[in-house]
Formats: C-alpha cells, sequence, structure tokens
C-alpha cells in the first residue's frame, strides 16, 4: 500500500525548552575571546591593543552572525 505523504518534505519543529544554548553560545564567545585575546597579548606586547583588536573582532563575529540570521531582514 502506497503512503499518500509520501513526497511532502518531513517538518521538525524546534523544542522551546530552557534556553541553554544562549548559555553556551556566550561561554563559546568568551572561550574564543580569551583565547584570541592570550594570543594577540603574546604576539603584540601590548595590552591596549590586544584588547581593542579582540574587542572589535568579537563586535565583527556578533554583527556577522546577526546578519546571517535574517533577524534585519525587513523585506518580509
Amino acid at each position: 500500500m502506497k503512503d499518500v505523504r509520501a513526497n511532502e518534505p518531513l517538518e521538525i519543529s524546534p523544542e522551546k525548552q530552557g534556553g541553554g544554548e544562549w548559555i553556551g553560545f556566550a561561554i563559546l564567545l568568551i572561550a574564543v575571546g580569551a583565547a584570541i585575546g592570550a594570543l594577540l597579548l603574546w604576539l603584540t606586547g601590548s595590552f591596549l591593543i590586544a584588547a581593542a583588536m579582540t574587542a572589535g573582532m568579537i563586535a565583527f563575529m556578533l554583527l556577522m552572525g546577526w546578519m546571517a540570521s535574517g533577524a534585519f531582514d525587513r523585506r518580509h
């Protein structure tokens, strides 16, 4: 017997429980920032340069993530 819904796409809805992905994202962002900051501090020898470059890179990463998410797209 043939299934009528065989050609329909399977959709899995996301679960909206907890919010642990934000905690994991924040921990990952802090870890990456600390690693980049330590590397730049070691390479440049200047805390101000390392801190400014790390803050700038993290700001650009957040901006690119926000733009890739489509949250700012107002065409809809």
